[in-house]
C-alpha cells in the first residue's frame, strides 16, 4: 500500500517501518525457531564498533555532559576568544580559552592527553581509559564534564552575556566532578584524592 502524500510524518514512519519489517521477516520467520535476537540483528544491521563508544557508553558523567559530543558545526565567530569561526574543533580544542581550561584540567587530574583535537582525546580514551576501574571512569567523566562546561560557558556568553574566567570554569569542573564522583563507588577514592 502506498503512503498518501498528505499523510503526517508519523504515518509515513509507520509505513516505512512496516516495509522494513516485511523485507526482513521472510528470512527470519521461515526458519524453524524464531529468535528475537536474530530479528533484532537483522533490523539493526551489522556494523563495526565505533571508536568513540567508550567515551559515551559506561561513562558516569551526566547525560547533559555526554550530549555535547553531538554538537553540530556552525560558522559563527567564537564567543570565547572572538578570533576565529566557531566550529566543533575550534570551540572545544583550539580556542585559547578552551585550551587554558584543558591544561588546567590535565594538571588537576595528572593526565597527559593531547587536547588539541577530538581525535587525540578519543585515542587516549581507547588506549588508557578502556576499562571500568575507578581511575578510567573518573578520567572519562572529567573529560565529558570539561566539554560540557566549555559548552555551557559558550552558551552563557552568547545568550546571557555572562562571562567567567578560566579559573572559575576549572573550579566548576572540579566541584561537579567531585560531587558526581561521590555517587560511584569506583570513582569516590580518586575524586577525594584529587579534590584539591
Amino acid at each position: 500500500m502506498d503512503v498518501p502524500a498528505q499523510a503526517s510524518w508519523v504515518i509515513k514512519k509507520v509505513f516505512g517501518a512496516a516495509k522494513t519489517i516485511s523485507s526482513v521477516d521472510g528470512c527470519i520467520f521461515q526458519q524453524a525457531n524464531f529468535s528475537i535476537k536474530r530479528m533484532y540483528n537483522a533490523l539493526r544491521g551489522d556494523f563495526a564498533k565505533v571508536g568513540w563508544r567508550k567515551m559515551i557508553c559506561n561513562n558516569p558523567a551526566p547525560p547533559k555532559c555526554l550530549f555535547v559530543t553531538w554538537y553540530p558545526k556552525c560558522d559563527q565567530v567564537c564567543v570565547l576568544c572572538t578570533k576565529e569561526n566557531e566550529t566543533h574543533s575550534h570551540l572545544f580544542f583550539s580556542c585559547d580559552y578552551a585550551d587554558a581550561v584543558w591544561k588546567g584540567v590535565m594538571r588537576w587530574m595528572n593526565m597527559t592527553v593531547n587536547t588539541s583535537n577530538w581525535h587525540s582525546i578519543l585515542q587516549y580514551i581507547q588506549s588508557h581509559c578502556n576499562s571500568n576501574n575507578g581511575m578510567h571512569q573518573a578520567h572519562r567523566m572529567v573529560l565529558s564534564e570539561t566539554l560540557y562546561v566549555i559548552w555551557k560557558e559558550r552558551n552563557d556568553r552568547k545568550f546571557q552575556n555572562c562571562y567567567r574566567s578560566v579559573q572559575q570554569l576549572l573550579n566548576q569542573i572540579k566541584m561537579d566532578a567531585y560531587i558526581r564522583g561521590l555517587q560511584f563507588k569506583k570513582v569516590q577514592t580518586l575524586m577525594i584524592r584529587v579534590r584539591g
